[in-house]
């Protein structure tokens, strides 16, 4: 979790959920925020994503954000732009990965300069409105979840406000820049790394292919090596393309910088205490899916399962579930019984299928708690039952037993 530390120990409560179905809605909401002068910690999940976002505000002001899949190296890229900091050596996983430790120190504390800092914030809150556009345009059908915590009278950040409006407007031009060059399939989020060497070399100039061969080490991001090469990311995408469609380059999934070793950090990065949303804690989380056409349903169980601390995504088309699944690997599934064109039955046979699945627990919930019931989803492979209403001791008392 990458958090100033005038946030590290802010007390959160009053908690809302809102539940939205498009970004123009988003939008909205965000002006809502800077109307009503909303201050506190706004939580961001799409229902079929475990991947989360969080955006701080104070007096209606954007001031923070964090979250992602890799927020460390959001920060590290912030702090590259502002020449705090220097590129990180080819070896990251590295202690010396920082040469600079008191750069990030220095950002946890709220003691760079004041342009630098907007620089900073701005520059992340950018990078994750963006992530968010691309995620919900993966899944167009699944509803954005928003959790407002207000915060307590002590929260006194440090960080010049930025206008939500302004920064959701840029962040929407990227990602629609993003879009028309025909780039929705690739994330800004994933590595490069040469893989025909020989077939690379054929095409370009052998200056060229010494400057990428530096570069595209698959330790590195799309958007790390954009900013080491002082170009946007959209432009060196654009450049990488014909490379990367005929195979010479190949992209993958990477995982997120460590933390440096500066003494401070061990403190400076301590989760929110009011809040089971932290992006550090996140990765702990055991995730809980809930397979359930019912939206009133999948935000009670959303709110019960964030109160206990659990994660989780919300599947409200059956017919996506195993793909869902299969795709996020939860620790436990909630089914409901009744549902259109399938029924739980169904897709718990489906999921007991899959050789991954063969020993999650599958939670079937019903109001229907016969002895045929019961009996029919022993036969498809269901762990046990849960009875409809959603109660939060009921929920509770399953996961003990399953996930102690």
């Amino acid at each position: 979790m990458i958090i100033p530390k005038s946030f590290s120990f802010t007390q959160f409560k009053n908690a809302a959920f809102i539940t939205v179905e498009s970004i123009d809605a988003l939008k909205n909401q965000l002006q809502f925020c800077h109307h009503e002068k909303f201050t506190g910690q706004l939580n961001l999940q799409l229902q079929s994503l475990q991947e989360m976002w969080s955006l701080y505000f104070e007096k209606g002001y954007l001031i923070w954000a964090t979250g992602g899949v890799h927020p460390v190296r959001c920060c590290y890229r912030q702090l590259l732009q502002c020449g705090l900091i220097s590129p990180a050596p080819k070896d990251v996983t590295k202690d010396n990965l920082w040469s600079k430790d008191e750069a990030l120190a220095r950002l946890m504390q709220d003691q760079l300069p004041p342009n630098d800092m907007n620089s900073i914030v701005r520059g992340l809150i950018r990078e994750i409105l963006f992530d968010l556009y691309r995620q919900w345009a993966r899944f167009p059908y699944s509803k954005l979840q928003m959790k407002f915590s207000y915060a307590d009278e002590k929260f006194q950040p440090t960080v010049s406000g930025i206008p939500a409006d302004e920064i959701c407007l840029q962040a929407l031009q990227d990602w629609r820049a993003w879009q028309q060059n025909g780039l929705a399939g690739y994330s800004p989020n994933q590595a490069a790394l040469i893989w025909d060497a020989k077939g690379l070399q054929q095409q370009i100039l052998p200056n060229t292919y010494q400057t990428l061969a530096a570069m595209l080490n698959g330790q590195q991001t799309l958007r790390d090596i954009a900013v080491q090469s002082n170009k946007s990311v959209l432009t060196l995408t654009k450049v990488l393309i014909p490379y990367i469609e005929q195979g010479l380059i190949k992209l993958a999934e990477i995982a997120d910088l460590p933390l440096p070793r500066a003494p401070l950090l061990s403190q400076l990065t301590q989760p929110f205490s009011g809040s089971s949303f932290s992006s550090d804690s996140l990765a702990k989380m055991p995730l809980i899916a809930y397979v359930d056409d019912h939206e009133e349903d999948g935000q009670k169980m959303y709110e019960i399962l964030s109160q206990l601390g659990y994660s989780c995504i919300h599947i409200q088309d059956p017919l996506q579930s195993l793909p869902l699944l299969l795709e996020h690997k939860p620790d436990l599934v909630f089914l409901d019984l009744v549902m259109p064109i399938i029924n739980g039955y169904e897709v718990c046979a489906q999921i007991r299928r899959v050789s991954k699945f063969k020993d999650i627990p599958i939670i079937i919930l019903t109001s229907s708690d016969g002895i045929v019931d019961r009996a029919r989803a022993k036969f498809v492979g269901s762990t046990g039952f849960l009875a409809k209403p959603i109660k939060f001791h009921r929920v509770q008392a399953v996961l003990q037993k399953y996930l102690p």
